[in-house]
C-alpha cells in the first residue's frame, strides 16, 4: 500500500520525508507492512511558494492498494488549497579560491557570492562581506552590481528585474584579494532586501568559506634511503639502495638539491641509475667514500 503525493506547479525545493522517493513530480511513500485497522501514518514534507500572488496552489495526496481492494474508494484522495500570498526568500552562497583550509602568505585569493530568491522578484539586494584583515582587497565587482568598499568592508547592491520563480540566480559578486597577513578566522557575508516583498526565510542569508589560515611559506627538502632489510649481508652478495629526496613544504623548490650517500669501507658501489641526477665520482666506487648526486628544479 503506497501513499502518492502530485507536487503542483508553484510548489518548489520540495524535501521528500525519509522512507520516500520522488520521481519527476510524483512523491510515493510506503505504508508499513501489517497495516492494522485504525493505524496512522505521517509523511511531512516541506517546499516553498513559487508563484504569483493570489494564484492557488493544491498538492494532492492518494492512498492506493492492489491487494486486497479498497472496498470505498472514495475517500482515498485529499487535497489542501494553498492561496499564495505576498513574498520572497533571497539566498546566498560563498565559495574561495583556493578552498584549502591553509593558504600561502601572498597568494591571491577570491571570495565568490551567490545570490538568488524563490518566490516574488525582490526589491533592492544588497550583500555585505568583512573580508578577514589577512586579506588585502584588490576589487570587488559583479555583472550588474554596484560595488563599493570601505576598508575590510565590500558592499554590493543590486535591483533585480526578473519574474516569480524557483532558485533564479541573482548572478554573483567576486571579491579578489591577496592574503598578506599571517592569522585564522572566518569569512561571513550576508544578504538583505530592502522594501517590498519582505524576506520570509532569513535562515539562508548567511554564508561562510568554512575558514582558512595564512601561513608563511616555506621549503622542506627531506632525503630517504631504502637498502637490504636483512640484518646481516654476506660477503660478495649484491645489494640494492635506493637514495632520493622530497619536498615536505608548502610551496615548491627552485634549485639546485644536492643529496651525499656515504659509501662504507669494505663496499664497492658497483653502478648507479640517476634517473635525471648527475653524480660523481663515477662507479665503481670503493668505501669509504662519497656519492654526491645533484639535480636543477627549475
Amino acid at each position: 500500500m503506497d501513499v502518492l503525493v502530485v507536487v503542483p506547479t508553484g510548489l518548489a525545493n520540495v524535501v521528500v520525508p525519509a522512507g520516500c522517493s520522488r520521481s519527476v513530480d510524483i512523491i510515493e511513500c510506503e505504508l508499513p507492512d501489517g497495516f492494522a485497522q485504525g493505524d496512522q501514518e505521517a509523511f511531512t514534507f516541506t517546499g516553498q511558494i513559487a508563484d504569483i500572488p493570489e494564484a492557488i496552489v493544491t498538492p494532492i495526496a492518494e492512498v492506493t492498494t492492489d491487494d486486497p481492494k479498497d472496498g470505498v474508494p472514495e475517500n482515498n484522495t485529499a487535497t489542501w488549497d494553498v492561496t499564495v500570498s505576498t513574498g520572497t526568500d533571497v539566498a546566498l552562497t560563498k565559495a574561495r579560491n583556493p578552498a584549502t583550509a591553509e593558504i600561502i602568505q601572498g597568494s591571491p585569493v577570491t571570495f565568490t557570492l551567490g545570490a538568488s530568491y524563490t518566490g516574488q522578484t525582490p526589491g533592492p539586494v544588497t550583500i555585505t562581506d568583512t573580508v578577514p584583515s589577512m586579506h588585502t582587497i584588490q576589487s570587488a565587482s559583479g555583472d550588474g552590481w554596484n560595488c563599493s568598499i570601505a576598508g575590510q568592508t565590500v558592499t554590493c547592491t543590486l535591483t533585480p528585474s526578473g519574474d516569480t520563480g524557483s532558485n533564479v540566480s541573482l548572478g554573483s559578486v567576486e571579491i579578489v584579494t591577496t592574503a598578506d597577513n599571517l592569522g585564522t578566522d572566518i569569512n561571513t557575508a550576508t544578504v538583505s532586501v530592502s522594501g517590498n516583498p519582505e524576506d520570509q526565510v532569513e535562515s539562508n542569508n548567511t554564508a561562510t568559506d568554512d575558514g582558512a589560515s595564512v601561513v608563511e611559506p616555506y621549503i622542506d627538502l627531506a632525503a630517504s634511503l631504502t637498502g637490504p632489510k636483512t640484518a646481516l649481508m654476506t660477503v660478495g652478495q649484491p645489494y640494492e639502495y635506493t637514495m632520493g629526496t622530497s619536498n615536505i613544504g608548502n610551496v615548491p623548490y627552485f634549485g639546485t638539491a644536492t643529496i651525499d650517500f656515504t659509501v662504507p669501507a669494505d663496499m664497492t658501489l658497483q653502478n648507479l641509475t640517476p634517473a635525471g641526477w648527475t653524480c660523481s665520482p663515477a662507479a665503481p666506487i670503493v668505501g669509504a667514500a662519497t656519492l654526491t648526486c645533484t639535480q636543477e628544479f627549475t
